[in-house]
């Protein structure tokens, strides 16, 4: 989940703690180390899981896995204890109490800040860019509900007042029959298809690297921008084999897209957390920047850490061979890019 950047330090400390209790064992030692606390701080936070019965030790401190049984749901519980996180979901669906103390929302806004996102009091909603917004009232119906993905696109429109037209649409989209294959099988409403559209291939790889074979065939400039990056990536970093090197250039491809969208960079790096990037994706970010004019506006070291991040993931995802099937994805998008299917 993605959601400790706008927890307070406390409840992030903890989500983090549980997180490594997860993974293997650790000393108190190493939990100070690992997250830049002192082993009071450590002792008093796991003293505090352990009274709520999320954790327990024996020889050593784990997770109480007969009491909590769910990794996942122990998450969300801890968020849900946090005030900030519960103010920013008011926020998010636009329901913010417009008598809430002003020092929470302030508050409120130094994390969002980085999103470039403000908790409005007079409206009781997040002003930004329209796209980030859907992206996170989506993230958190998936992280929080089991919803379809057609429960899922409803439910934001109904919750939705209105919503900008998509800009650039040709550019995005170089085949309208696409979109409207899309709507149909989803049963959307026109003006929120291409924002929900591309959701939907982020989180379908499969789907995803169809789009960027659509965008091959009308050779557009974003499919030309990822070739150019790819250009300036692909002799500067050793590459675990092929498939690495063309799941990477379907990420990028992605990447470039939420830019074109509004996305800022910094929702990349929310996703998973890494150690921070070498000066090596510092250079050569300063290079792709230099050569596309997509990433002109692009701050250096949120751009490598996304490049880092994208690195990262496309090699998990083949270690853990976490690909779909693009067959299985086709029909479960109702045909969705059978039209494409064909001309290829």
């Amino acid at each position: 989940m993605i959601w400790q950047f706008v927890t307070r330090k406390k409840c992030r400390r903890q989500l983090n703690l549980i997180e490594l209790l997860r993974e293997e064992r650790y000393s108190v030692g190493d939990f100070a180390e690992k997250l830049a606390v002192s082993r009071k701080t450590i002792l008093r936070d796991l003293y505090e899981l352990q009274q709520k019965k999320y954790v327990e030790k024996n020889f050593f401190w784990q997770i109480n896995w007969r009491q909590e049984p769910s990794y996942t749901e122990l998450y969300r519980k801890l968020l849900w204890t946090d005030d900030r996180f519960q103010l920013f979901q008011q926020y998010l669906w636009n329901r913010g109490n417009k008598n809430v103390n002003y020092s929470k929302v302030k508050e409120l806004n130094q994390q969002l800040v980085e999103l470039n996102l403000t908790a409005n009091r007079r409206t009781g909603s997040l002003i930004g860019e329209e796209a980030l917004i859907l992206h996170l009232q989506l993230h958190y119906l998936r992280d929080f509900f089991s919803n379809t993905e057609n429960e899922l696109y409803q439910h934001v429109e109904q919750n939705q007042c209105s919503v900008q037209p998509f800009n650039n649409m040709a550019t995005c989209f170089p085949d309208p029959h696409l979109l409207k294959q899309f709507a149909k099988s989803f049963g959307l409403k026109e003006r929120y298809t291409p924002y929900f559209f591309l959701d939907y291939t982020r989180c379908h790889y499969s789907v995803c690297a169809d789009f960027f074979h659509l965008h091959q065939l009308h050779q557009t400039s974003l499919y030309q921008a990822t070739i150019l990056g790819m250009q300036v990536i692909e002799p500067a970093i050793q590459w675990d084999s092929t498939l690495v090197k063309k799941i990477f250039t379907v990420k990028l491809f992605d990447l470039f897209i939420g830019i074109h969208q509004g996305l800022p960079l910094s929702v990349y790096n929310l996703y998973r957390k890494s150690e921070r990037p070498s000066n090596y994706y510092y250079v050569l970010s300063k290079e792709l920047k230099r050569e596309s004019i997509l990433l002109v506006n692009c701050r250096l070291d949120e751009l490598a850490k996304a490049i880092h991040q994208i690195f990262q993931s496309s090699r998990q995802m083949v270690m853990n061979a976490n690909l779909e099937s693009p067959i299985a994805v086709v029909n479960e998008a109702n045909g969705l890019f059978s039209a494409f299917q064909n001309e290829k």
